[in-house]
């Protein structure tokens, strides 16, 4: 009976699924601020949100890409393999 636990389980698969689709989230963060700037400008008639929704997303693109890479030299430092 082999009582260890298998070596090739993920300790965190959020942080591993997070880590993997990295590219993923980030632009689909973009292109979620894009899409709901578009519709306030739509919704409130604000022309000006068409404007500041690109800015928007371009910077919150690189927040998360700069969370995705904190945790991942987090995830490759402090997890065990």
């Amino acid at each position: 009976m082999n009582d260890e636990p298998e070596l090739n389980t993920p300790a965190y698969p959020a942080v591993v699924a997070l880590i993997r689709h990295a590219r993923a989230w980030t632009w689909g963060a973009s292109l979620a601020v894009l899409v709901v700037f578009g519709w306030l400008a739509w919704r409130t008639g604000w022309p000006e949100l068409l404007l500041a929704g690109p800015f928007a997303a371009w910077v919150l693109h690189f927040v998360v890409r700069v969370a995705v890479d904190v945790v991942s030299l987090v995830a490759d430092t402090l997890m065990p393999r």
